[in-house]
């Protein structure tokens, strides 16, 4: 049958965003961390005072949430709670609180980045790669590719995937050949973050992961 295109039922698109941000309140942190997510996804602006009180919640991971869903929605609004958690007690709060200054305009600690790729915690380091690919600034690059020699896999990795985004053939190759590991979990990621910036070039390796034994490696 030839397929068409239906309008979502205004009712179920309002169900689901009464419940997204009734979830911020919910008392698991996980939760309120994946209603933060879900609303920078398909809300965004519109629910922006959630997004900014969601940045001093008691819990790291829902500040860790709420900093990258302002800094991409680039809520100018934000600018002093950012600030506050400039100096948060989580290191990986502290990396996206910079971030989402950087978004929005406020560069006082955006030199920090450079630092923070040579930080002795694996975390710090990878959450720097994943910012600095975000960013999207292609001077990003020369932080990015001594950490393509970073002592940790996951760092490693997350360093081809923002090299990629910033449109680094290395940043690809790297990728093209965490799809060849015999690990379900490195081919996973390697397969997404070739896929991110949605260029065309890739596609052979793409589909060629599509009959792959493993079922998880095939649906991504």
């Amino acid at each position: 049958p030839i397929s068409k295109d239906v309008p979502l039922d205004p009712q179920l698109r309002a169900s689901a965003d009464q419940e997204l941000v009734k979830s911020v309140g919910n008392s698991d942190a996980n939760v309120r961390a994946h209603a933060v997510e879900g609303i920078a996804d398909v809300e965004g602006k519109e629910h922006a005072a959630q997004l900014i009180a969601a940045l001093g919640d008691p819990d790291p991971l829902v500040r860790y949430a709420a900093c990258l869903a302002v800094g991409q929605l680039q809520l100018a609004d934000a600018r002093e709670q950012l600030l506050k958690l400039v100096d948060d007690h989580d290191a990986g709060v502290r990396v996206v609180a910079r971030f989402g200054l950087h978004r929005i305009g406020v560069y006082t600690y955006s030199h920090d980045f450079e630092q923070l790729s040579r930080d002795p915690q694996a975390n710090v380091r990878g959450t720097t790669a994943m910012c600095l690919g975000l960013i999207g600034d292609p001077s990003g690059l020369k932080v990015l590719r001594p950490m393509r020699h970073d002592v940790y896999p996951a760092v490693r990795q997350q360093a081809a995937v923002s090299m990629w985004r910033l449109g680094s053939e290395q940043g690809m190759k790297d990728l093209i050949g965490w799809t060849l590991s015999p690990y379900q979990d490195d081919q996973k990621i390697a397969l997404l973050g070739l896929a991110t910036p949605r260029n065309r070039q890739v596609i052979q390796h793409i589909r060629a992961a599509l009959v792959d034994p493993v079922p998880e490696v095939d649906l991504v």
